[in-house]
């Protein structure tokens, strides 16, 4: 509650917001979701609403709608784990991963953090967008479409090669 403060302040502050549009925000947040009644009303765009709410958390912002992420480094944190806590790994130089969360709260953090220390990693957080957080975590499913893809032509293969085997010893 007190970020969603922080972030109209900052909104107020920046004036996105007028002072009757914060004081209505402020009874509207205690009822749903700040950051989908800003989008919604088109107060602000995603993109605009995370390089805010970086500045709210105090970590860095970065867009990743068109980065493509290398399987070793997104698969750094296993699929139903970033679906779970909304965050993904999105970069991995030497022994520090960069994660990116749409919120980056404790719970998320801890996990994250647990799982990094198994592999003696250490951790920079950035925020982003719920869009870009898609973005990332739709590439998990090109990884289980290209699997796919080569164990059905694996499967192929041997079935050919057995074949020939047949036919070599008839």
């Amino acid at each position: 509650m007190e970020r969603n403060k922080q972030l109209l302040d900052l909104l107020l502050k920046e004036n996105k917001i007028t002072p009757e549009q914060y004081e209505k925000f402020k009874l509207a947040m205690k009822k749903g979701n700040l950051s989908d009644i800003l989008v919604a009303q088109k107060i602000i765009d995603e993109e605009a609403l995370a390089q805010l709410r970086a500045q709210v958390y105090n970590f860095p912002y970065i867009n990743l709608l068109t980065q493509e992420v290398s399987k070793e480094t997104l698969n750094f944190i296993l699929e139903e784990v970033s679906r779970h806590y909304q965050a993904v790994c999105f970069a991995k130089e030497d022994k520090t991963i960069k994660v990116a969360c749409v919120i980056p709260n404790l719970k998320t953090m801890e996990a994250i953090n647990f799982l990094a220390n198994e592999q003696n990693c250490q951790v920079e957080y950035y925020v982003v967008s719920q869009g870009s957080l898609q973005a990332v975590l739709a590439q998990y499913k090109k990884i289980e479409e290209e699997i796919s893809t080569a164990l059905e032509i694996k499967a192929k293969e041997e079935a050919l090669t057995d074949g020939e085997e047949e036919l070599v010893q008839i």
